[in-house]
């Protein structure tokens, strides 16, 4: 189940506060390695200063256009087609320019979204708090899955004793907790509740 992020909860931990519900027990709760260095976000980087290349390239091209007119070498019936290809090209640029900057951004972005997320499980269900940093402002989803109909935990080991938990559900669902913080903790308590839950399945 989704839901969204209220702007009047500042912090990850208050907004898991209040989707507890009373007799809810927890029994891990971790983050995100803090970093903000990764491939997804040297791939946004690489394709940001591309982005930036255009708008960059069309501002030299405008200027050489300005002074060639008002040196007088432009001549008057060329200018109304200078003038519509500024306006064609300078929308363009823009919206380059905005992506650009916007990749560009990627690591403080990474690092504010991992600082904004929080992984618990209880002894209900899991809830996982993933931050989303955007240019100006802050923001979260939340997604809880019961335990049931779990059917296999697995442990990919990242650097720094962090990894990603993979909960396997019926068919091809899977749940991935990336670079928790004390996984191999978080599938020993997964594999025991799932357990009971087969237990409590088979007494049906």
């Amino acid at each position: 189940m989704h839901g969204g992020c209220p702007d009047h909860i500042p912090t990850a931990e208050e907004l898991l506060a209040r989707k507890l519900k009373p007799g809810e027990r927890i029994l891990w709760k971790s983050r995100p390695a803090d970093r903000y260095w990764t491939f997804p976000v040297a791939r946004r980087m690489f394709f940001g200063i591309i982005l930036l290349v255009y708008p960059w390239c069309f501002i030299l091209a405008v200027r050489k256009d300005a002074g060639h007119f008002w040196e007088g070498e432009l001549p008057g019936s060329l200018l109304y087609f200078s003038l519509a290809g500024v306006i064609a090209g300078g929308i363009p640029a823009m919206l380059a320019l905005a992506g650009g900057v916007r990749l560009l951004s990627a690591p403080w972005r990474e690092r504010t979204s991992r600082r904004n997320s929080l992984y618990v499980l209880t002894d209900r269900r899991l809830i996982a708090i993933t931050g989303e940093a955007a240019l100006f402002f802050k923001g979260c989803s939340i997604y809880t899955r019961s335990f049931h109909k779990l059917r296999n935990v697995r442990l990919h080991p990242a650097r720094n004793g962090a990894g990603d938990i993979i909960l396997e559900y019926g068919g091809k669902k899977k749940v991935i907790l990336r670079e928790a913080a004390r996984p191999q903790e978080a599938v020993d308590i997964l594999k025991r509740l799932g357990k009971r839950q087969s237990s409590a399945e088979q007494e049906k």
